[in-house]
């Protein structure tokens, strides 16, 4: 029991000391460009903010620790925490600009103006359509709207319909269209 004791005040006691070892840096950033929002790592106790609009940041920090500071527009640098850091818990970093030059940049094909050369020289692969898939289809012309509602609503009614009584079955939608005009035609 004492030995479970004396392990955990040994733990406490090097935690806090580890604690103690951690400082709050404040620091802040220059250079040429804008100073939001670059990226302050400190590598070696894993954490990490970023730059106000001013550039300045404040990060857990302790003796030789690495800090990382990195952005689109600077060069990445790394900076390792030194005595002076630590006692007026203040640092400053001058970042260099770093440049994303290209030296050519050819976006898809070269067209040369000519529609009917330019569209042969494409890749681009036709409409997949019902008889690639062998789905019997209708290639004819579309009908309107209101001939497929015509069509829909069982077309106008004809004496001869009258036949179907003789199998059983009646169409009723032509004779309520017949009764309300629904269907009447202005010729």
């Amino acid at each position: 029991m004492k030995l479970l004791f004396i392990l955990c005040c040994f733990l406490v006691c090097t935690s806090y000391v580890n604690a103690q070892n951690l400082e709050t840096i404040s620091g802040i950033v220059k250079g040429t460009d804008d100073l939001e929002n670059i990226h302050v790592i400190n590598k070696t106790c894993k954490t990490f903010t970023i730059t106000s609009k001013t550039g300045s940041f404040e990060i857990p920090a302790k003796l030789n620790d690495t800090l990382l500071f990195s952005s689109i527009q600077y060069s990445a640098l790394e900076v390792v925490v030194n005595t002076t850091a630590i006692y007026t818990k203040r640092i400053t970093v001058d970042l260099e600009e770093h440049v994303n030059a290209l030296d050519e940049v050819i976006v898809g094909k070269i067209l040369t103006g000519n529609l009917m050369l330019d569209v042969e020289s494409s890749e681009a692969e036709p409409e997949i359509n019902f008889y690639d898939v062998g789905i019997p289809g209708y290639k004819g012309k579309r009908k309107t709207k209101a001939e497929r509602d015509l069509s829909g609503a069982g077309g106008e009614f004809k004496p001869i319909m009258l036949l179907g009584l003789l199998g059983g079955s009646l169409p009723v939608d032509p004779i309520i269209n017949g009764i309300t005009g629904r269907t009447t035609y202005c010729t």
